[in-house]
């Protein structure tokens, strides 16, 4: 098992040096002098100097991007412009408010996505598994902004019954931070539980009249012993892939969705430090998220070795 996860640790790290190289080249990409473009047009050639100069503008890109790495790999993203403090522990604070979106979210996935799935898997070519697939299909469809904006005007305008703006930290009241995040993970949780409740399907369908699922319907068990202990134990490896391909989906899908809501995550973290050229903060975003994401990969590969030992043996 050791070995196996060591495996999976070295061969992300080309993969993460190619994801730093290009979260680096952003400083970059917007053409001309970064300093000019991070000052302004009324900046004065002093100015820009100074600040290529206190950047490390002013030396070459090897040397500039193995300066970032270094300093990334020790949790030093540099200074943020926009909020006059340092990127790695605004990225930390606005993190969790997207986290929170995400775990939110997955539950309401998990259990919308899964439960439909099973219903429609065992009312096959039904009337129920007819709505489920219709609806779940819209998920591939339907922008998380959309549903947010729907859910605004449903709660905000026609049924003023949730906070659908701002923000309530946990501390501050319990009750408040739950009211101002249920709309958000409703949003990106319906937009997931659509493809969790395709693959759930289809992967029920291929176990369901397997011989050891007929004899254990056979011997008297109860249909939801069959499904829960027998059927959806055979069908978790494709659910585990879907369910990891969710993850992902989430953390993007909660990025949007916190613009919409305007909450204090990453994502309007990473809009108001592009719209005010804050071209570090951006860095060091890219950066984090895209960790994160290897990160969710290799977690769902190290559950793939639990689940199938020839996962590893192989």
């Amino acid at each position: 098992m050791y070995l196996y996860i060591a495996k999976r640790l070295v061969a992300l790290v080309p993969i993460w040096l190619i994801l730093s190289l290009l979260s680096f080249s952003l400083l970059h990409l917007a053409g001309g002098s970064p300093a000019a473009v991070m000052l302004g047009v009324q900046a004065t050639p002093a100015a820009v100097a100074q600040l290529d100069n206190q950047m490390g503008l002013d030396q070459p890109l090897p040397v500039q991007y193995l300066r970032w790495l270094g300093n990334a790999l020790h949790g030093d993203f540099g200074q943020s412009f926009f909020l006059n403090s340092a990127v790695a522990p605004a990225l930390v604070t606005h993190f969790e408010v997207t986290l929170t979106i995400m775990l939110l979210g997955f539950v309401v996935a998990l259990v919308l996505g899964v439960g439909a799935g099973i219903i429609s898997a065992v009312h096959r070519g039904g009337m129920v598994d007819s709505v489920v697939t219709l609806v779940s299909s819209l998920g591939f469809a339907a922008p998380e902004f959309l549903l947010g904006l729907l859910l605004i005007l449903f709660f905000a305008v026609s049924h003023p019954l949730l906070p659908v703006q701002g923000y309530v930290a946990w501390q501050t009241s319990p009750t408040s931070w739950f009211a101002h995040l249920v709309l958000p993970a409703v949003t990106v949780g319906l937009i997931q539980a659509g493809p969790l409740a395709r693959i759930t399907r289809t992967s029920l369908l291929r176990v369901l009249s397997a011989d050891y699922v007929r004899t254990a319907r056979a011997k008297g068990c109860s249909p939801l012993v069959v499904i829960v202990r027998h059927a959806l134990s055979s069908a978790l490896l494709p659910l585990l892939t879907g369910i990891g391909l969710i993850l992902t989906a989430l953390l993007g899908g909660a990025v949007v969705t916190e613009v919409v809501f305007n909450l204090p995550g990453l994502g309007e973290l990473m809009l108001n430090s592009a719209l005010h050229r804050d071209f570090p903060t951006l860095q060091g975003g890219v950066l984090f998220v895209g960790t994160l994401i290897l990160l969710m990969n290799l977690a769902i590969d190290i559950l793939y070795s639990f689940v199938d030992p020839r996962v590893r043996l192989g």
